[in-house]
């Protein structure tokens, strides 16, 4: 009896997550991007609740029954289509307004900033090497910003109520040199980026963006879990120009 309790509990709250979901993309949207990223992280947050209730239900006695797995499956699968079929609406539009406006937009889940597309993942917390591979898997990379003040504004003005002080950046200390910090592209980490007092040395080799202090670069060892920043590569910005 308890475990049919727990199965219904789990359903409950992937339809009231899918009502949520739903009803916010039912609104009207202040930009394009904000919409869609907010989608996008809405189904993260309830792909996150099924991989806890999965994990419980695992460690239950009794599995669960095969009817229950098929109602699981339709809820994630009209949870895709909904967010499939809105981003391809949002992407038309989009496509109208940068005709109409003159300037390209970026990709969605990016946002602009200057010439620079930006996705700022604000629920997945994985080392540096992780954070790199979740990048690529989008067809960018993590952000190399050529102005660090600049991108560290944006974070405030877009997420200022964000709980995540950390984001990990494309820069790290190379070549086996200490002080040796360069972006992936072999630029060099300019000094006045760092904060105070940093880097600070030790076994802390990756850069950590702080939304807290300015300037704003800290090091910290690769290994950390935080948050991120993904910019999309040159390939993927024209895209859009184009």
């Amino acid at each position: 009896m308890r475990q049919w309790f727990l199965v219904l509990a789990w359903v409950a709250v992937v339809a009231s997550r899918q009502a949520s979901l739903n009803g916010f993309l039912a609104q009207e949207p202040t930009t394009l991007q904000e919409k869609t990223i907010k989608a996008i992280e809405s189904l993260s947050l309830v792909l996150n609740d099924l991989k806890e209730s999965m994990t419980k239900e695992g460690n239950a006695a009794t599995p669960i029954q095969p009817q229950t797995e098929g109602k699981v499956e339709a809820v994630l699968l009209n949870l895709t289509a909904a967010l499939q079929n809105n981003t391809r609406a949002l992407r038309e539009a989009h496509g109208g307004d940068s005709a109409r406006g003159g300037e390209a937009e970026c990709e969605v889940p990016y946002w602009r900033l200057g010439d620079e597309c930006y996705y700022v993942n604000q629920h997945l917390r994985v080392s540096w090497s992780e954070a790199r591979l979740f990048c690529r898997g989008l067809g960018s990379d993590l952000a190399q910003p050529s102005e660090v003040a600049k991108l560290r504004a944006a974070l405030l003005m877009r997420y200022p109520e964000d709980h995540h002080s950390f984001f990990w950046l494309g820069a790290s200390e190379v070549g086996g040199t200490e002080g040796n910090w360069r972006w992936m592209s072999g630029a060099r980490v300019r000094p006045g980026d760092w904060a105070r007092d940093q880097p600070d040395g030790g076994n802390e080799n990756c850069v950590v963006l702080s939304r807290d202090e300015h300037p704003s670069l800290h090091d910290s060892p690769c290994y950390t879990h935080t948050t991120f920043i993904c910019q999309a590569t040159n390939a993927t910005a024209a895209r859009t120009a184009n």
